[in-house]
C-alpha cells in the first residue's frame, strides 16, 4: 500500500510537472489563444487571453462553456447591435459545425480583436485573439493618402488639360492668321 500511494504521488507530480510545462508553452505563444474540447469547453488559455477581452477570473478557469465567454463578450457588443442572447447562439452553432472561422469583435473602446477557430482531430478548437487595431488604423491610413493622392493627381491631369486647351486655341488662330499672311491674301 505505501508503494502504491508513492507511485500514486511520482504520478501526481509527473502531470503537475507536464501541465505547468504546458501553460508555459501556451504562455509563450505571443497571440492570446484557447482550446476548446468537443464538448466547447476550456481546456487550455493563455494568460494574454483574459485581459484582452476584459474577462473576469472565472471565465478563465479551466471547464468553462464557451457559451459563457460568447455570453460575456455579446454583453458589451462586441458581436454588433442586436440581441446578446441571439449572438451567444449563434455563435455557439457555428463553432459547434468545426469549421475554421474568422471573425473580428469591435470592443467598446474602440479596439478591434481578430478571431481565428481552427477545428482540432477529435473534436475541439483552438482560438487566437489578436488586437488588430494598430493595424486597421494603419491600412485606413494608407488607403486615405492613396485616395488623397488620387485625387491630386486628378486636379493635375485637369489642370494640365485646361491650360493645354487654352494655350492651343490662340495659337491656332496665330498660327492660320501667319498662314494666310504667308500666302499674301490679306488685304488685297
Amino acid at each position: 500500500q505505501l508503494v502504491a500511494a508513492h507511485e500514486l504521488k511520482g504520478r501526481q507530480h509527473t502531470v503537475t510537472r507536464r501541465s505547468t510545462r504546458r501553460q508555459r508553452l501556451i504562455n509563450a505563444v505571443g497571440q492570446r489563444s484557447v482550446a476548446d474540447d468537443a464538448d466547447l469547453k476550456l481546456v487550455a488559455r493563455n494568460d494574454q487571453f483574459l485581459p484582452l477581452l476584459d474577462l473576469p477570473p472565472e471565465l478563465g478557469e479551466l471547464g468553462t462553456p464557451f457559451e459563457a465567454i460568447s455570453a460575456h463578450v455579446a454583453h458589451y457588443g462586441g458581436y454588433g447591435a442586436g440581441d446578446p442572447a441571439g449572438w451567444v447562439a449563434a455563435r455557439t452553432e457555428a463553432v459547434r459545425q468545426g469549421l475554421p472561422h474568422r471573425l473580428e469583435i469591435m470592443r467598446g473602446d474602440g479596439r478591434i480583436i481578430e478571431v481565428k477557430g481552427h477545428p482540432v482531430p477529435g473534436g475541439g478548437r483552438v482560438t487566437t485573439y489578436t488586437d488588430i487595431t494598430e493595424q486597421r488604423r494603419h491600412n485606413e491610413e494608407l488607403e486615405r493618402r492613396i485616395a488623397e493622392r488620387e485625387a491630386i493627381a486628378k486636379l493635375k491631369n485637369e489642370f494640365v488639360s485646361t491650360v493645354s486647351h487654352e494655350l492651343r486655341t490662340p495659337l491656332t488662330a496665330i498660327s492660320g492668321a501667319l498662314a494666310l499672311l504667308a500666302t499674301g491674301r490679306v488685304g488685297t
